[in-house]
Formats: C-alpha cells, structure tokens, sequence
C-alpha cells in the first residue's frame, strides 16, 4: 500500500493489526484474564482484552461502537468476515463464505446483541452446543478456531485473516528485517526471493 504522506496508510496498518489481534487473541487472552478473576476473586481489577483493544476517535464526546468488515478472495472461496465492538462486549459478527466453483453464499456465523449467535447450516450440528460456552466478550471465529472441530471453515477464515502481515514503515530496519527473516526465511525458494 502506498500514497502521499498524512493519507492515513499507517493508521490502517494500526487499524488492521488491532483487527487481527482481536481475531486472533480474543478467545485465549479474555480466557486467561477470566481465569485470572476466578482465582483472585478480584474481577475489578482485572484488565479487558476488549478495552485494551478498543480506540474510539478521541474527539467524539460519546463513543461509538467500532467495525471491522473484510473481504477475502482465496483460491477456494471467498470470506466475508467482520465484527461491531464496543470496550465491553461484541455487538455483532458476521461470517459468510462463497465458493469459488459454485459461487453460492453460505451463512456460517451470524451474531448481533437481539438473536444472539446463529450458525448456518452447514456447521449448525457440530456446533451448536459450544454456544453457551461463548461470552459477549469473546468472538466466536476465535472460539470455533481454537477448537479441534470436524470443519475446517473457521481455520480457512482465519488463515485467511492472519495472511496479511501487517508491517509499518514506522518500524525500525533492523526490525523490519527481522520481521522479514521470521515470516519469509524459509517461506520461499531462493529463486523466488530474487
């Protein structure tokens, strides 16, 4: 990505990283804090995964929920995921998946605060009965990711989302070059490199 200087290219690189963080981290690190809370009886002093990772525009006098919504266009299938969250509870999600060969929509996840969590058909019976288990707090693409499920749609749609590395060029070029050695070294042929 590139553009003229003050465009906003950094501020989408923050914006997706704290995407991905969330996706990625929402179910294990709010698990960890709750555990945390039960041992030490202490719930109010216990930090949120959420409010650590929300950043409302620091001029609206009332904060607004936050929204990510992304399109993923793999080899197999095209991915429609996002989310609305606040500093205290996910709002809304929503996963959809469109095959490449048939180009026909599937519901997976379908969230919001009125209906709860519905899950579309084709995963409806093997994971319907984890459902309770999933806080307000906690998104279910990271909750169905981090278990050993039959389907593979929420690794796919995760996989998805953890591709894009985001890089800034705000980091440092040792860094950076770090950063490149640990996702890339051994990712491609020395030919491909070149």
């Amino acid at each position: 990505m590139y553009g003229a200087n003050a465009s906003g290219k950094s501020q989408f690189v923050k914006a997706y990283a704290c995407f991905r963080d969330l996706v990625l981290n929402s179910f294990r690190k709010s698990y960890k804090i709750a555990t945390r809370a039960e041992e030490s009886r202490s719930v109010s002093t216990e930090r949120s995964f959420l409010r650590e990772n929300y950043h409302p525009y620091r001029f609206c006098k009332n904060p607004r929920d936050t929204e990510f919504d992304v399109v993923f266009e793999m080899p197999e299938a095209t991915y429609s995921y996002g989310f609305i969250y606040n500093a205290a509870e996910i709002v809304a999600e929503w996963l959809y998946v469109t095959s490449s060969t048939t180009k026909r929509q599937s519901t997976i996840i379908e969230r919001s605060t009125d209906i709860g969590i519905r899950l579309g058909a084709s995963v409806r019976r093997e994971c319907t009965k984890y459902v309770p288990n999933i806080s307000n707090n906690v998104l279910a693409l990271s909750f169905f990711n981090s278990l050993a499920l039959k389907t593979s749609v929420f690794n796919d749609a995760a996989d998805a989302i953890y591709s894009v590395l985001p890089i800034t060029g705000l980091m440092g070029g040792a860094e950076v070059n770090s950063f490149l050695r640990l996702y890339f070294g051994s990712l491609y042929s020395d030919d491909m490199k070149d």
